[in-house]
């Protein structure tokens, strides 16, 4: 069933980690560039949970789930690029009573890794369309056989059961993508109506190393509310916070927008709306970028699983500026 297959070249335009999951050349090359970066590990890891979740017999999959979580999270294992102390616990839980979504939240965490850090730099160095000859395929082959074959059988598997509108990450295999989904679908603004839905999407974006953003957002848009005597300092600890050089917590800006900040912020009078066009711009980008992608993810689905709880309270994470700067805009007793 998951037999060796020739390699091509890469056909089609490429652009994303999801276009390029389904290529057999363009992923050769990124397990080669991979292990390259000591992430091949990460990767491996991606793919024999990817495809645990396609089993539906419950003996095999409490074996394999075990096998899983022996290797990588066990007291010998050999252990993934995930800090996250809350994603670990949650496993040790999960583990008692396996199921097919078991992994789904470190999963994701590590396709957000790979997405979002490991396949950019990937691209950039322009192996992605390279071709392989026999050759080099073999050595591949023979150098990273386990991920060869964990990758040959996700790409059958996907191929026997596809998913409409191309592969998705966030999706059970064999599940009609609208069952991942509320019968209407949300936009962005019931974030800020529902404090469970917040929570969870700050979850996410922590887990896709995107919440920077969120942050920011929330900060600026309560600094339109400051009074004036006060927004020189608030500004000031803004820039500092997301857009200087030293930023703890930086944002994604061109030099040019870097700089125009950091005169407006140094007047003797900021005005309120100092940064209303790069809130507005980041706005964006959580509402056509995060957000979507956000609603299919099992963190969505927690906000109606009472057995997930950690999304659901301060307790998930320490409390942090974007709560209280979330309550101060949204809270209904404000």
């Amino acid at each position: 069933m998951f037999g060796k297959k020739k390699s091509k070249g890469v056909s089609r335009q490429i652009d994303t980690l999801e276009d390029c999951i389904t290529d057999r050349n363009a992923m050769l090359r990124f397990i080669v560039h991979l292990d390259k970066q000591y992430a091949l590990d990460n990767f491996t890891f991606w793919l024999e949970t990817q495809v645990y979740k396609y089993i539906r017999n419950q003996d095999q999959m409490d074996t394999m789930a075990q096998s899983i979580y022996d290797r990588y999270f066990g007291p010998k294992g050999q252990g993934i690029n995930i800090d996250d102390e809350i994603l670990r616990n949650e496993i040790e839980e999960k583990i008692k009573g396996p199921t097919r979504t078991t992994f789904m939240l470190i999963q994701n965490a590590i396709w957000g890794l790979l997405k979002l850090d490991c396949f950019p730099k990937f691209k950039d160095s322009g192996e992605i369309t390279e071709k392989l000859k026999s050759k080099l395929v073999k050595q591949i082959q023979n150098d990273h056989g386990e991920t060869v074959k964990l990758l040959d059988q996700f790409l059958e598997l996907n191929k026997e059961h596809p998913i409409d509108g191309g592969f998705k990450p966030n999706v059970l295999p064999d599940d009609f993508y609208e069952e991942h989904l509320h019968t209407v679908l949300p936009d962005i603004n019931e974030v800020w109506k529902d404090r469970d839905l917040f929570l969870a999407f700050r979850e996410y974006l922590y887990q896709q190393f995107a919440n920077e953003n969120l942050a920011f957002y929330l900060e600026a848009a309560h600094f339109e509310l400051v009074p004036k005597d006060q927004r020189t300092k608030r500004a000031k600890e803004i820039f500092n916070k997301f857009i200087g050089p030293d930023a703890p917590v930086l944002i994604n800006l061109d030099g040019n927008a870097v700089n125009t900040l950091n005169k407006a912020c140094n007047l003797a009078e900021p005005a309120e709306n100092t940064f209303l066009r790069i809130k507005e711009k980041i706005y964006k980008v959580l509402e056509n970028e995060w957000f979507p992608d956000f609603i299919v993810s099992p963190l969505y689905h927690a906000c109606n699983d009472e057995t997930i709880t950690y999304v659901k309270s301060d307790g998930g994470r320490k409390r942090s500026d974007t709560i209280v700067y979330y309550e101060l805009l949204f809270s209904a007793d404000k």
